[in-house]
């Protein structure tokens, strides 16, 4: 059985790539037209996971998408997940359930540390 997101995770995945880009090169260069695109990613991230979190768990692919939206959602350190609760439970849970997936986290838009 191979694990991987569903269409809909992908295309999360391939929004937040462009997200980062746009964080890497355009604020710089025409900081207007960046914070519009930046909105836009943001909303089509939002879009997509409220769809995907309203469907019932129905397979792999339904868990490693909700994984990649948690991963992206937490970012509350300049993109590193500091997990709060015991013993880091839950940035392995995340990580686990990437890595069945053959997802990196840094395409999930964190780093994971120990708390």
């Amino acid at each position: 059985m191979v694990a991987a997101p569903s269409p809909a995770g992908r295309r999360v995945l391939a929004l937040i790539a462009e997200l980062k880009a746009l964080e890497a090169t355009s604020w710089d260069t025409d900081q207007e037209a960046a914070s519009v695109r930046n909105s836009e990613l943001c909303d089509a991230i939002e879009a997509i996971g409220k769809s995907i979190t309203s469907r019932p768990i129905a397979s792999l692919s339904d868990i490693i998408d909700r994984a990649i939206l948690a991963a992206y959602a937490c970012e509350p350190h300049g993109g590193r997940l500091i997990p709060d609760d015991v013993g880091g439970l839950q940035a392995a849970y995340i990580a686990d359930t990437l890595a069945l997936a053959g997802i990196r986290q840094d395409q999930c838009n964190v780093d994971f540390m120990a708390a």
